[in-house]
């Protein structure tokens, strides 16, 4: 979800762990990230160096990590890919994936805030005895939440009525700044949690940036407002081919 390249120690600690490498001639051509620790794993890059694309190294990288991820006991990957990288969707179309739901990136600016309506949600940052709930409310994998929280800056932050029922959930990072996932029971209560990750310390952007999956009612209430969309993402799903 950032806007640029992370810069090198947080790439270590963020994606080095679970990264494999696809070399030629001693020299590294492509890698592959992930995360997830149970059956389903979520393939958060994968990337071959422009100067060797076309030449069938992404599907070798993509095999090679498919051997590795069921050894580990993962059968299930989805990853999420460009509307426009037609080429990559066809590639992983030739992997098993199929398209799961449309995710929009968009861009709003704080003065826009105040234009979308008011819910009753109050929001605060979760606690992490409710993380596996979250993870299944919002269908994130296991885990997602508690590796979030391992990033000092990151906040997880829940919208819920006075009655108790959870309604919004969102991974903050104010150094984007911006939110992913986004998840709300309704567009109504976006705004609940948008104010709250406003007020997190470390944001000193005039906008905010959100990962709007699966949920075009919320992402076009977010543009009535006045967000721009940034990206269009697919997000496919898939067995691990053996």
């Amino acid at each position: 979800m950032s806007e640029g390249p992370l810069d090198r120690e947080r790439w270590t600690a963020e994606c080095g762990p679970t990264s494999v490498f696809l070399e030629r001639g001693g020299t590294a051509i492509g890698y592959a990230f992930w995360n997830g620790d149970g059956t389903d794993v979520h393939v958060r890059h994968v990337v071959v160096d422009r100067a060797v694309r076309g030449q069938g190294h992404g599907r070798v990288l993509m095999l090679e990590l498919a051997k590795l991820l069921r050894a580990r006991g993962a059968r299930n990957w989805r990853l999420s890919v460009l509307t426009s990288n037609t080429a990559a969707i066809g590639l992983y179309t030739g992997l098993g994936f199929e398209k799961a739901y449309e995710t929009q990136v968009l861009r709003l600016e704080t003065r826009s805030v105040r234009r979308l309506p008011r819910s009753p949600a109050r929001t605060r940052e979760a606690s992490a005895d409710s993380d596996s709930e979250h993870e299944q409310r919002f269908d994130l994998l296991a885990g997602q939440l508690a590796r979030s929280r391992g990033y000092k800056s990151v906040r997880v932050l829940e919208s819920r009525l006075p009655d108790g029922a959870v309604v919004g959930l969102a991974v903050f990072d104010p150094q984007v700044p911006g939110a992913f996932p986004f998840r709300v029971r309704g567009s109504e209560h976006a705004r609940a949690l948008i104010e709250a990750m406003l007020e997190v310390p470390g944001n000193d952007k005039d906008f905010v940036q959100l990962v709007i999956e699966d949920d075009l009612a919320t992402a076009q209430a977010l543009e009535r407002a006045g967000a721009t969309r940034t990206l269009e993402i697919l997000h496919m799903r898939g067995a691990i081919p053996k």
